[in-house]
């Protein structure tokens, strides 16, 4: 398993990148027995008298060292980037792809999503960082079996202890680093929930309510003091982590001196030079604590990337359907809660007008996002085109651009259609001379404009009518409206039926007085159909949606 996981870290590399970032890392490795076994032929040399070709290649090899050690610097932050890059478009992809949103809301999948791009956000330990180091690592244990080689022939005891006590040594400083990991690991929830505390008293979406109730205060404190919880178990683990680093030191220092002591018994002086040096070459993998805490760090980013492989719902072929929808037997609920559809069966016919109405609660939301598939029902099956909807919810997606390009939005593979764009707005009502189509309608951007509820409510009206403009034939208005009084709420629902002629349009609504003149009202309660039929058979029945009507009715004659 070990191995595996440490052989997905090294497929990340490019192949270009790995036989570069491979040389360079081979050069690192023979480098230091090469400048031991010049060390020790530049001592004999010396002792006599002819040092010239010694020191010429010892001084070469140092600056070939030199220069190897800056270019893998400079070359691993290249890798780096590219290697992160890539992942990050693949997380994207990942997330993008299903047609569905329940994997978004899965806070486990949320938990692997923050691990494979960032750790948690102590510190961006990446999966392209594990790459690197996984590669330095391999490197520096070459060398130290070439170093141990050199010495080995000398005194192949001296070799044998000295080779015990480094990976003795390096085996501390691992475990310390696997410790570290685990404490960061385990944060990555409590991190992103620091961060949400961050924009709520930073960010503008928040602003208004964290102001008029006096929050900010008590916002940042809350984000400090997590925050500060946080790290300090970080804190601790590296305090311990430096006193047995401390440990790792004295033994160290043990080695060499042990070293030292059983090959001045054995070895020449140009050998006992040669020797040393090798040996602190040797001892070098000691000092591999950053590396294994980036490879470790890197390889839970590789495991949740697998994981949210598996995590990720396979993007289903859109079903050749024809216009309307229709729900068989449908049953759903949310993770943690009650039934919230039950055996629900409904046919939507083509081109007509379908209003949905009912407490709150009843289920009408959820069958829109079953339609869309953005949920897979527990029972029964959905039959409905997605490709073919355009709808509009309650708290629609208010996007940082142009007026325009919040339009084309309904249908981004045709952006360029400026004419229909310009027609859509129209339809909606839209005031082009007071704000023109290439406003900016963002006050955090440059020259931007802030809109009102009803200006952002006839932007998204207009992207429905560019998307049934294009082929979206299916229009669902799912209490967009719902803030508005009665009649605004009733003209803007007629404004969509004369906008969008001989398309097949769903109107939710807990008001019944405004889609009142549908061809057709659905009546739910506890996720079933209750009632079902036009506005007067439902008025000449008698039952729940009358008293409702009724009701509704007098409270607007009290009000008005």
């Amino acid at each position: 398993m070990i191995f595996r996981d440490r052989f997905r870290l090294l497929r990340l590399l490019p192949a270009s990148h790995a036989a570069v970032l491979g040389t360079i890392s081979l050069c690192l490795a023979v480098l230091p027995t090469f400048l031991a076994l010049v060390s020790g032929r530049l001592v004999a040399e010396m002792a006599a008298g002819q040092a010239g070709a010694a020191l010429g290649m010892l001084a070469g090899l140092l600056v070939l060292e030199g220069i190897v050690v800056a270019a893998m610097e400079a070359y691993r932050q290249v890798v780096v980037a590219r290697v992160d890059g890539a992942i990050r478009r693949r997380l994207r992809a990942m997330a993008a792809a299903p047609r569905g949103i329940a994997h978004l809301e899965d806070p486990a999948y949320a938990d692997d999503l923050s691990r494979a791009s960032n750790l948690g956000g102590w510190q961006n330990l990446s999966a392209g960082a594990a790459a690197v180091a996984q590669v330095v690592l391999m490197s520096r244990m070459l060398g130290a079996f070439l170093a141990a080689a050199v010495v080995a022939l000398h005194s192949p005891v001296t070799a044998a202890v000295l080779l015990a006590a480094a990976l003795t040594i390096r085996s501390i400083v691992r475990r310390q680093a696997l410790r570290l990991h685990a404490v960061v690991y385990i944060q990555a929830r409590p991190w992103r929930q620091t961060d949400y505390w961050s924009e709520v008293s930073a960010g503008g979406q928040a602003g208004k309510e964290i102001r008029v109730f006096g929050l900010a205060g008590w916002a940042v404190g809350r984000r400090t003091a997590q925050a500060r919880e946080l790290a300090a178990a970080i804190w601790r683990t590296r305090r311990d982590i430096l006193i047995h680093q401390r440990i790792a030191i004295l033994l160290s220092f043990g080695a060499v001196l042990l070293a030292s002591v059983m090959l001045g018994l054995a070895a020449q002086r140009g050998d006992l030079v040669t020797c040393l040096v090798a040996t602190f070459a040797l001892l070098g993998i000691t000092t591999i604590g950053m590396e294994e805490y980036e490879v470790e760090t890197g390889l839970g980013a590789v495991r949740a990337l697998a994981s949210l492989a598996d995590r990720t719902p396979p993007q289903p072929v859109p079903p050749q359907v024809g216009p309307g929808a229709r729900f068989e037997n449908v049953s759903f609920a949310y993770p943690n809660t009650g039934s919230v559809l039950d055996g629900l069966d409904l046919r939507i016919e083509p081109g007509e007008v379908l209003a949905i109405v009912g407490d709150n609660g009843a289920g009408k939301t959820t069958m829109i996002k079953l339609m869309a598939g953005l949920y897979e029902p527990g029972e029964g099956r959905v039959v409905c085109d997605p490709g073919r909807m355009a709808v509009m919810f309650q708290d629609f997606n208010r996007y940082p651009l142009t007026v325009a390009d919040n339009v084309a939005m309904g249908a981004p593979d045709h952006r360029d259609d400026r004419e229909g764009i310009e027609r859509a707005l129209r339809r909606a009502g839209w005031d082009a001379e007071r704000l023109p189509y290439e406003t900016v309608v963002s006050r955090e951007l440059h020259d931007g404009v802030d809109l009102s509820g009803g200006q952002w409510q006839r932007l998204a009206l207009a992207r429905v009518f560019f998307a049934a403009g294009h082929g979206r034939d299916l229009i669902v208005l799912d209490e967009p409206t719902a803030h508005l009084d009665v009649r605004a709420e009733a003209d803007f629902n007629r404004d969509v039926v004369s906008g969008v002629e001989g398309a097949t349009i769903v109107l939710i609504s807990h008001r019944l007085s405004t889609v009142r003149h549908a061809d057709r009202i659905v009546v739910m309660r506890g996720g079933a159909i209750l009632e079902d039929g036009d506005h007067n058979a439902l008025m000449a029945l008698g039952g729940h949606y009358a008293r409702m009507f009724e009701l509704q009715a007098s409270r607007f004659v009290e009000s008005g």
